[in-house]
């Protein structure tokens, strides 16, 4: 799975920013999926350019405009679609969770 289908699902839930996005993949993913900033911007951008998310400039003091990203209909569609694609089969292999067992 990629790292925007990750993004559409994750904006499933409800608006966000990159930065909340890079949260909520350290507190979700991160023994399965780690992604950097350098991943999701890139995303995003790439996301937005397609249609499949929109986004709102929030203003901020002393820093850049925070950008708040929000699903399409469209978004939500092709991320019905990735989750189609997605192999029923593929097994996790972790470690850590044996680890932990």
């Amino acid at each position: 799975m990629e790292i925007k289908t990750l993004c559409l699902g994750l904006l499933c839930a409800g608006d966000a920013s990159g930065y909340d996005l890079k949260k909520q993949f350290e507190s979700t993913f991160k023994h399965f999926y780690p992604a950097c900033y350098g991943s999701i911007y890139p995303s995003l951008a790439d996301l937005s350019k397609r249609g499949l998310v929109t986004f709102q400039e929030m203003p901020q003091d002393k820093k850049p405009d925070r950008k708040v990203y929000r699903i399409t209909g469209e978004g939500r569609e092709a991320f019905r679609a990735a989750l189609h694609e997605a192999d029923p089969h593929h097994k996790l292999r972790s470690e850590y969770l044996v680890a932990m067992y």
